[in-house]
């Protein structure tokens, strides 16, 4: 059931845990409000508490704060987006204008797929990024992004770990 979590890492990791020990096949997305505004890495607080989240039963981490987008990884084959950026909040640092929206199909045999839709803000209003911009973008984000591969689809990406 979803809800709000007011709770610390710690709490959270054993509150998932807990409840994943009940419900083994529910699927977890864990949404956290953390990082270091206008960082485009997590820190390495971030890192070890995504570690322990997805330890505990957490199938994908989606953060949120930064105001932009941060790297992107795998671990133990479960996709955690440190920061997807702003949505529709314009900021005028060099960074914030660029956002990432993540759709995930789960099935019931338990296999996923995530994909990754880029987007740009101006004036306040996300849009899609031309051509030119979606490359360099995708480009950009697996220079930064040890583990992943962004493959092409009509639109967006599909995520893969390398």
């Amino acid at each position: 059931e979803p809800g709000i979590c007011q709770s610390t890492a710690e709490e959270l990791t054993e509150y998932i845990s807990s409840f994943k020990i009940n419900n083994p096949k529910v699927f977890i997305v864990v949404s956290l409000h953390w990082g270091v505004e206008f960082q485009l890495f997590p820190t390495s607080t971030q890192r070890k508490q995504a570690m322990d989240i997805i330890a505990a039963g957490t199938d994908m981490i989606i953060g949120h704060h930064p105001h932009v987008v941060q790297t992107i990884s795998f671990i133990d084959n479960k996709p955690v987006f440190y920061s997807i950026g702003n949505f529709i909040f314009d900021q005028k640092h060099p960074n914030s204008s660029n956002g990432i929206l993540v759709e995930f199909k789960c099935s019931i045999d338990s296999s996923f797929e995530t994909i990754v839709y880029p987007y740009k803000i101006e004036s306040c209003i996300p849009g899609p990024m031309i051509l030119k911009e979606k490359n360099e973008y995708k480009a950009e984000l697996m220079r930064l992004c040890d583990d992943i591969v962004l493959k092409d689809r009509t639109v967006g990406w599909t995520l893969l770990q390398r």
